[in-house]
């Protein structure tokens, strides 16, 4: 994926993390080759205000090209990891150009939400690429390529 490689050129100093954690939350890396973006060090080093989702995570293999927007929750799962995926989404958007790689909008949880935060989190939408998604959820110390099955 000419993605991974301008990704890394443009973003690799500055933003580029070799695992995906938060706190006591965290979820195994991709076969190689792959390429993992900090939400954080994305606003820090490029003044992005909003909410950002914990990891941008992009990696190719046989079957195609994937982008994984992923919010790491080990407690409560509050209302805003929404925003935080759907602002992460519109970033990764904005690397993958004309390329139509699988996508998927992961909330990472250490323990199921609550049925009142799966209700809410079943009714929104992510944007990527021009087409909405459903957001997934994932469990603390799963694979990322989860997300996309």
């Amino acid at each position: 994926m000419n993605t991974i490689r301008s990704v890394r050129k443009a973003h690799g100093r500055c933003c580029c993390c070799t695992g995906i954690s938060d706190g006591q939350c965290s979820l195994k890396p991709p076969p190689s080759p792959f390429l993992i973006l900090s939400g954080s060090l994305y606003q820090k080093n490029h003044d992005y205000s909003e909410k950002l989702s914990d990891a941008i995570v992009m990696w190719r293999d046989r079957e195609g090209e994937y982008v994984v927007v992923a919010e790491l929750k080990a407690g409560n799962v509050p209302r805003t990891a929404v925003a935080q995926l759907r602002n992460g989404a519109e970033v990764a958007s904005e690397f993958v150009g004309n390329c139509s790689p699988k996508f998927a909008a992961a909330l990472v949880t250490k323990r199921a939400p609550h049925s009142l935060d799966r209700k809410f989190i079943a009714r929104q939408r992510i944007i990527f690429a021009g087409s909405a998604y459903s957001i997934v959820t994932v469990r603390c110390g799963s694979p990322v390529v989860e997300a996309i099955k």
